[in-house]
């Protein structure tokens, strides 16, 4: 499938529709990953009854959406020691689709080689970029070359079928049962506990209600100027609206601005914020932002609510101690 832009919209798109079933029977969730992949252990935990929609890249996750392959996307979105998933916060404005859940995973990554070998014997490890990041410091005591996968299952199964006996992988503990391999070191990952925000977004928006645990997620550009940025974000402040997240993107439609005979980078925001879009206040600051501010343009990307789901621990404990 091929990824297609809708472009930047010119105002603020509140739910207007009936909300999904998202944890119905029979769900389709699509979602980057194969067998053995923590999203894959993350999607069945939270959606136990599903049909799994594995994607080889997010993209096509999202575009499995917007074709009617799947209901809903799960996207990986922020991780509490490497920080923000930057290209998936990209997909958010390409896509048509809405936040309607946020789920919070800790997620054990461990260190797994074929049967036998030992930590000392590595000279090679394979993973995704993101948890390689996750256990940087505990990466530095070994001298191995990273070799870069789609996922941890990858370079499982690239270990399992050329039976490599010096190289090894970091990933949850399921995939390491999958294919054959042991655990050499659980709680790999630098930091403890290891916690990953994921989205969850389908074409139909949740309704939500003025009062409640809700978090709104918005994406807007503004027009140069001085503190316009602080002009923006105090709407919210004005009407005791705390903001929990912000993060800026490169417009890619628009990637310089001048300024007189200057030129600079050009930036879009995203904001999440603690409040529904069903209260008076949210409305009138996004309406503030939107005129008194002078926005170039305004999205709500969704209004939701917040899930934990537990994973991989016990596994990988009794993985240990069973060889």
């Amino acid at each position: 499938m091929e990824c297609t832009s809708v472009g930047f919209l010119s105002g603020p798109s509140l739910a207007t529709d009936q909300s999904l079933d998202i944890e119905r029977a029979n769900v389709r969730v699509a979602y980057q990953g194969s067998p053995g992949t923590a999203i894959e252990e993350m999607v069945f935990k939270a959606f136990p009854d599903c049909i799994a929609v594995p994607c080889k890249k997010f993209v096509a996750a999202f575009e499995a959406v917007d074709s009617s392959l799947a209901d809903i996307v799960v996207l990986p979105i922020e991780n509490s020691s490497t920080g923000s998933f930057h290209q998936n916060y990209d997909l958010l404005l390409r896509h048509k689709l809405h936040i309607v859940q946020e789920v919070q995973v800790e997620i054990e990554l461990c260190l797994w080689a074929l049967p036998g070998v030992q930590k000392n014997d590595l000279r090679t490890i394979f993973s995704h970029p993101e948890e390689f990041a996750q256990c940087e410091h505990s990466l530095s005591s070994l001298r191995v070359i990273k070799k870069n996968v789609d996922h941890c299952a990858a370079g499982a199964e690239i270990i399992s079928m050329q039976n490599l006996g010096d190289a090894g992988v970091i990933g949850n503990a399921q995939a390491a049962e999958l294919y054959g391999l042991n655990i050499v070191e659980c709680n790999f990952q630098d930091a403890s506990p290891n916690l990953t925000r994921y989205l969850v977004l389908a074409k139909t928006a949740d309704i939500p209600k003025e009062y409640g645990q809700y978090k709104t997620s918005i994406v807007f550009g503004l027009e140069e100027g001085p503190g316009i940025l602080f002009k923006a974000l105090s709407a919210f402040w004005m009407r005791d609206i705390n903001l929990s997240k912000i993060e800026s993107r490169p417009n890619k439609r628009e990637p310089m601005r001048t300024q007189g005979n200057e030129k600079h980078f050009n930036y879009i925001f995203y904001v999440d914020f603690e409040a529904s879009t069903a209260e008076v206040r949210v409305q009138n600051a996004l309406n503030d932002l939107k005129v008194q501010q002078r926005a170039t343009f305004l999205r709500v990307l969704g209004c939701y609510q917040m899930r934990e789901v537990g994973l991989t621990a016990p596994i990988c404990q009794l993985s240990v101690s069973s060889t």
